[in-house]
């Protein structure tokens, strides 16, 4: 991939990497009760803390909104976050027909976003964390996702998935419905971020050949924004680790919660297939 793509980074000691790394830190210690981190690198030590919190249920969503749209923060995010919810939804309950409900909840109102999204089917959450995220954040920042990737994309997760056994009806409607998800993740404004790499290869096409993905954009390539973007961030260069959270994390209750539309995605499929 040309490196000229991913050229606008953010230097890992700025304020809002070490608060990032701060938020998973907590979280971590909030899911699981205790704090292991051998990783000596910045990368390393994300990829690790946001593995486990996907082998908990917990994704951490990250992703920069542009000063332009900060305005309607909260219509952007809500819509972000019910594509996931959706995607979730159409997974979990067209595979398995489960219809729990996953929660979402912002961390605090500082740029770039993070969004902790917490469900209970942990195999999907492990394809949207090891699949989806790290796709939008790739194919977000060279625009150049067709529909025929984007085709073979689902039809790489219901794979992941084990779906090639569902009806054929139900099938098509589960892959025609997540194409469209992934497209609305891809015109979204809020530039994802991936924390970690893929899960498994997979070939793109570049628009002249295809070629091997396993990495996509870390949280040290943040979107581009304009100059007065260092005037948004509320964070001082000089805060510590240890106080840039000057307030635990929310528990999903709170009033900051991001509500997520309940799961009627049964009754679509049973609908749709005539079950």
């Amino acid at each position: 991939m040309n490196n000229e793509t991913h050229n606008n980074r953010i230097p890992q000691g700025n304020p809002s990497i070490t608060r990032l790394e701060t938020v998973l830190k907590m979280l971590v210690k909030q899911v699981t009760g205790q704090l292991e981190i051998p990783m000596d690198t910045f990368n390393g030590r994300v990829e690790q803390l946001a593995d486990r919190l996907t082998g908990e249920g917990v994704i951490v969503l990250v992703g920069d909104l542009h000063p332009n749209y900060r305005a309607q923060r909260d219509q952007h995010v809500q819509k972000w976050v019910n594509a996931y919810a959706e995607l979730y939804y159409l997974l979990n309950v067209g595979l398995f027909e489960i219809t729990d409900e996953p929660t979402a909840y912002v961390a605090d109102n500082k740029y770039p976003l993070i969004v902790v999204f917490e469900a209970k089917t942990l195999v999907v959450i492990r394809v949207l964390a090891g699949l989806i995220i790290p796709y939008i954040a790739l194919r977000q920042a060279d625009g150049k996702a067709s529909r025929a990737e984007l085709r073979g994309m689902v039809e790489m997760i219901l794979e992941e998935l084990e779906a090639s056994t569902l009806p054929y009806e139900k099938y098509t409607h589960i892959r025609d419905r997540g194409i469209l998800l992934l497209d609305t993740l891809l015109k979204s404004e809020i530039r994802q971020v991936s924390l970690t790499n893929f899960s498994r290869q997979f070939l793109i096409d570049t628009g002249t050949s295809q070629m091997t993905v396993e990495d996509a954009p870390r949280p040290d390539s943040l979107p581009e924004l304009p100059k007065q973007k260092a005037n948004t961030m509320s964070l001082s260069p000089k805060s510590s680790p240890d106080n840039i959270l000057r307030m635990p994390l929310p528990n999903p209750n709170a009033d900051i919660t991001v509500p997520i539309p309940r799961p009627t995605m049964l009754n679509r499929l049973n609908q749709r297939t005539g079950e």
